[in-house]
């Protein structure tokens, strides 16, 4: 994948542009709230980075994504806490 960034340090403005920009948006898209939607191959690969430590993956499948013709297999990603949902009250217990 290739991007281009432009922009003007001086004022620390930058535009970033290219395939990879849009995958990422497209993505960020799918997520719900707490959610990490990644492609599958990160996913795969981030537990001997220990990218995403503390997380699960909770689905995995295909998308086609605005923009794109082909599916792109996908991962969503949930913290483990993410997953216990609170108590009545809306607090989880320290």
């Amino acid at each position: 994948m290739r991007f281009v960034v432009r922009g003007a340090l001086a004022d620390a403005v930058l535009d970033y542009f290219g395939q990879t920009v849009n995958i990422a948006a497209r993505l960020q898209a799918e997520a719900t709230a707490g959610e990490l939607v990644v492609p599958e191959d990160l996913a795969n690969a981030a537990p001997a980075g220990s990218w995403l430590a503390g997380a699960v993956v909770t689905d995995r499948c295909a998308r086609t994504l605005k923009g794109f013709d082909a599916p792109l297999a996908i991962a969503r990603v949930r913290s483990q806490l993410a997953l216990v949902a609170p108590p009545r009250g809306g607090r989880l217990a320290s």
